[in-house]
């Protein structure tokens, strides 16, 4: 969980420092809450704009691997 966390921040940490946006909530090992249309438990972050003017989030991805940037 660490290591995947740590992961996400190495990607997202250049970007979150020009624009407002934080890391909420984590949820690294989702068993059974926020159920998507299949029924799957996925893990999950929540961003939020901490300023008053909307942030293009395109070009933004999330990975667990260091080699694949942007995995989703």
């Amino acid at each position: 969980m660490r290591k995947q966390i740590s992961t996400w921040l190495a990607i997202l940490l250049p970007s979150l420092l020009t624009a407002k946006i934080v890391i909420n909530e984590v949820q690294s090992s989702n068993d059974e809450t926020c159920l998507d249309e299949y029924g799957v438990s996925s893990d999950w972050i929540e961003l939020y704009n901490t300023g008053s003017t909307a942030v293009d989030l395109s070009g933004w991805g999330l990975s667990d691997r260091l080699d694949r940037g942007r995995k989703w």
